[in-house]
């Protein structure tokens, strides 16, 4: 079955929603006027010298119908606390398309692109632009990559490895080469972390993820798939961002095992930021050991999305953030 992706790109003086659709010839299709605002970071002055982009796996973290303007509003909201957001990217297999409408996100062009395969397509397509970006600030800044080949780069889902696994002696081989790519971009990754300064107050959230870099990635996904796209992101002097549900917020007092767990989730609500609901929020994170997350490890900070709560009658907010000082605690994201 054939597959498509969307790429949405977001721009701050956006004032129409058109869509292209690669493969027929260009053709576009116009949408309503509106603007997306960007909001800018008022508490890090370095941030309007700092690009940034979007890269949302929206089969991964999918909108309700209906919602699809203000969580995109959301999460490019929350990425211009990083910088100035140049684009988002939105990425989706045909079956989530048929569910929602991106182009509900007024000020938002957005790009349709065939694909076809084993259900990696939108992984490949999401892991093939970020890279691009990667490669693309390397280039511009001449930044130092740790002895990576900046034109080197072959994703693969494990999904495929194990594929590849069952097939031929050469697929073996493939697989082996695949794999050992994956290690060497995660240690490529971890030097270029460690040679980034370190120091900064408890506070000083952003600038503890970003660390003086000049570019960030913002990678909208709670897929384990993308971590060897996220170290080659770093291994390229790039900051990486995650936006993900990684601690999955119980909604019902059901699944609780202690009373004062379940008195908790009963009274923390349905929707806004209350006490109850924050001490739930923390208790599940340090419950799952952030820190010892494989999507985390590959991080340089994440920022926590509740799918599920409604703020102002829409589903889907960032309530937290978590960066790799702060262990497996998680703290209030105010951006």
């Amino acid at each position: 079955m054939k597959r498509h992706t969307e790429a949405m790109t977001v721009r701050a003086r956006a004032s129409t929603s058109t869509t292209t659709r690669v493969g027929d010839g260009g053709r576009r299709r116009g949408g309503g006027g509106g603007r997306a605002r960007v909001v800018a970071s008022s508490a890090n002055t370095r941030a309007a010298r700092v690009v940034v982009e979007v890269f949302w796996d929206v089969d991964n973290l999918c909108p309700s119908e209906g919602c699809e303007r203000e969580v995109a509003r959301r999460l490019t909201r929350a990425a211009s606390a990083f910088g100035d957001v140049r684009r988002c990217r939105a990425f989706a297999n045909e079956e989530t398309m048929s569910r929602i409408s991106l182009e509900r996100a007024v000020g938002v062009e957005t790009t349709v692109v065939d694909a076809s395969g084993m259900g990696d397509d939108v992984d490949d397509a999401l892991a093939a632009a970020a890279a691009a970006f990667a490669r693309e600030g390397a280039e511009t800044t001449g930044a130092e990559t740790t002895g990576a080949e900046t034109s080197a780069f072959r994703f693969s889902t494990r999904r495929r490895r194990r594929a590849m696994e069952m097939e031929a002696v050469a697929s073996e081989e493939a697989e082996t080469e695949a794999t050992r790519e994956a290690a060497r971009w995660s240690a490529r990754a971890r030097d270029a972390r460690s040679a980034l300064p370190s120091a900064y107050a408890r506070d000083e959230t952003v600038e503890a993820i970003v660390r003086g870099r000049s570019r960030v990635a913002v990678i909208v996904t709670s897929d384990n798939d993308m971590t060897t796209v996220m170290d080659y992101l770093s291994s390229h002097g790039v900051a990486v961002v995650v936006i993900g549900n990684f601690a999955n917020v119980p909604r019902a007092a059901g699944g609780m095992k202690t009373k004062t767990a379940k008195t908790q989730v009963k009274s923390m609500g349905t929707s806004g930021m209350t006490k109850e609901y924050w001490e739930v929020v923390k208790r599940e994170c340090e419950k799952r050991e952030l820190s010892r997350l494989k999507l985390l490890q590959s991080c340089d900070g994440a920022l926590l999305f509740d799918p599920n709560r409604t703020f102002d009658d829409v589903a889907g907010e960032i309530v937290g953030v978590w960066f790799p000082a702060r262990g497996s605690g998680i703290g209030r994201w105010y951006g």
